[in-house]
């Protein structure tokens, strides 16, 4: 049942991706026992017909894939934020909390010590396991400038510290 089941991302069933048709279940069996079928003539053109079937499923299940690709980006990026770091930027990181996989908060403000893409930035945490890690942009929050921290999530002039979390 679930191999028959249509993705939506793709808009194919597993079936008519792997077998390039859809898979008959018992009652299409029995129905084309009774109704009367010509097997293919020729084994070569099923062959490649059959071939030509499985390339065409793929590149229209390429093309309903980067479509909805696409439809989920926009809605991930209709609320997102844009930030830019640059080297020594001090930065709030969000990181596990120790003894609790499922839990997460941001932490101590952090350096900015490279720059990899426009998403990803590596930051130094000293007293942790590595002393640097890659964080995605979404992960970071602007920290206080001049190396001032909000102990009291009270926000100063110069933080963009969100009180809420």
């Amino acid at each position: 049942m679930a191999r028959e089941a249509v993705q939506e991302s793709t808009g194919f069933s597993s079936n008519d991706l792997v077998f390039g048709h859809t898979v008959r279940g018992p009652l299409a069996v029995l129905r084309d026992d009774w109704v009367d079928n010509e097997p293919p003539k020729n084994l070569i053109d099923y062959v490649n017909g059959f071939r030509h079937c499985l390339f065409v499923a793929g590149c229209m299940a390429r093309e309903k894939l980067q479509v909805s690709q696409t439809k989920m980006k926009n809605l991930y990026d209709r609320r997102a934020e844009c930030h830019e770091f640059s080297l020594e930027d001090q930065v709030l990181a969000l990181m596990h909390i120790a003894g609790s996989p499922f839990q997460a908060r941001y932490t101590d403000p952090y350096t900015v010590i490279e720059r990899v893409s426009d998403l990803n930035y590596f930051v130094a945490t000293p007293g942790h396991k590595k002393l640097k890690q890659l964080f995605h942009v979404n992960l970071l929050k602007p920290g206080c400038g001049g190396g001032k921290w909000c102990a009291s999530n009270a926000c100063c002039e110069s933080c963009i510290w969100d009180a809420r979390g």
